[in-house]
């Protein structure tokens, strides 16, 4: 049954949701955004989240993406079903992968971080969060032509390659280059755009194309 939709205005608090499966991760969370200023409403999975929905006022979340049951991509999925705004979500991710940073993105989140998160980088993705509502620009976050500009052609060839579901072999053959040349072009995506791993500078990329 297709659930109706419904118009959305985002909540003018500063109230965040967490939605994560790890009791621990939940309440370091909930301590951290509380010392920061922000309320905060937890819930230890998405069928969780969605049994309140109608309750809800609209507000960013903090959503993992593994979790049991519903993981962070059918979260967003059923919350596009729900809701005629996108509500600004934040991915996180103990252990991300490069098609799971790719869908996220196409799919319209705000941000894509892995865990460990910095305060700081937390705090400039919620501004951003709440100030563009249901956005999915980053302003602290390199633009399509900054990404193209701080990477060479040939890491920039490779990023998109790796965008597109490539192996480290497959781009190898595909550009004549060694495998380990491969690596060492990944190596430097990652350090020219200041991110921690290649799946986020694949979220780049993805964000670049979609907007």
């Amino acid at each position: 049954m297709r659930i109706a939709r419904r118009e959305f205005h985002l909540s003018p608090s500063n109230l965040v949701y967490v939605v994560d499966d790890d009791h621990g991760v939940r309440q370091s969370l909930a301590m951290l955004l509380e010392a920061c200023g922000y309320e905060t409403r937890s819930f230890g999975a998405g069928d969780e989240f969605f049994e309140s929905f109608r309750s809800l006022d609209p507000a960013p979340v903090l959503l993992d993406l593994h979790m049991p049951d519903m993981d962070g991509i059918e979260f967003l999925l059923a919350l596009r079903e729900r809701a005629a705004m996108k509500w600004p979500v934040v991915m996180m991710s103990g252990a991300a992968d490069v098609p799971s940073a790719v869908m996220a993105m196409k799919l319209g989140t705000v941000d894509f971080l892995e865990k460990p998160i910095q305060t700081s980088t937390l705090m400039s993705v919620l501004n951003t969060a709440f100030s563009r509502g249901a956005a999915t620009k980053v302003a602290a976050r390199p633009s399509g032509n900054t990404v193209r500009e701080r990477l060479s052609p040939r890491e920039y060839d490779v990023l998109q390659m790796i965008a597109h579901g490539m192996t480290t072999k497959a781009i190898a053959a595909h550009l004549n280059l060694s495998p380990r040349t491969v690596e060492m072009h990944r190596a430097n995506i990652v350090r020219h755009l200041g991110v921690r791993s290649i799946a986020e500078a694949v979220a780049e990329i993805a964000r670049a194309e979609r907007d």
